[in-house]
């Protein structure tokens, strides 16, 4: 058997709300700085050795709910170039990288995840954090009405009457931007026309005044999502 032990540093400190120096049952420690997390180290002991790719492989997996976590409350992604792995014993360490790149965003003060959660959580959620991650760090206003959407759609299913009237808006918003022949629904047409202040059937991405109205609705779309995982992380 044997232990080792990844530092991963990051790029650029991220301020948390409150500290928590460990999570034991994933074998995580947090370093901080003026209460600012600064580092996370994962030790795990296994039974095979493994190369410093590996190390970095393993631990990247075991950590991924953890860090699409930390990158959901951040609001960009983490990054962490500069990562140290020692085999717990022995003097001398080994380096490696491991990349997260960011994106111009507005980042803020973290909630960091109850340990709860990283070890019994719904079995979806990788996915729905991935979606909204990703909805959120692109530039593209359309491609994040369809991320939110499928992440909607993933927890929710189709939009029905017992769910709010924005995932309604959200999915006519995402038929509208995704469909490229002229939409016939009633329902979409009618959202459309309120929105938009004129009959349309067919979006038009050189049109300001669409460009717009999608632009809204992406914000739209983002608080409907966040606050559906925020039920989920019971937060």
């Amino acid at each position: 058997m044997t232990t080792y032990e990844v530092v991963l540093q990051l790029d650029n400190e991220i301020p948390v709300r409150d500290t928590i120096m460990e999570y034991p049952r994933l074998g995580v420690r947090i370093e901080y700085k003026d209460n600012k997390i600064a580092s996370v180290i994962h030790t795990y002991t296994v039974s095979e050795n493994l190369t410093e790719d590996q190390c970095l492989s393993y631990t990247k997996r075991h950590l991924r709910l953890l860090w699409e976590l930390l990158e959901y409350r951040y609001g960009l992604p983490i990054k962490a170039s500069n990562s140290h792995i020692r085999i717990l014993g022995e003097p001398r360490p080994a380096t490696g990288r491991l990349e997260f790149f960011v994106d111009a965003a507005l980042c803020k003060e973290v909630i960091l995840p109850k340990e709860t959660i990283l070890v019994k959580h719904p079995p979806r959620l990788m996915a729905w954090l991935r979606y909204v991650n990703d909805a959120r760090n692109t530039r593209s206003d359309t491609e994040a009405i369809r991320l939110y959407y499928a992440a909607w759609e993933d927890m929710k299913g189709k939009p029905s009457q017992s769910h709010p009237a924005q995932a309604t808006h959200l999915k006519h918003t995402r038929d509208f931007v995704s469909h490229g022949v002229r939409l016939t629904n009633p329902k979409a047409l009618e959202f459309l026309k309120a929105e938009l202040g004129q009959e349309t059937n067919q979006y038009n991405p050189t049109d300001p005044v669409h460009c717009e109205f999608v632009r809204r609705q992406r914000y739209r779309a983002r608080e409907l999502i966040e606050a559906e995982i925020e039920r989920e992380l019971d937060i």
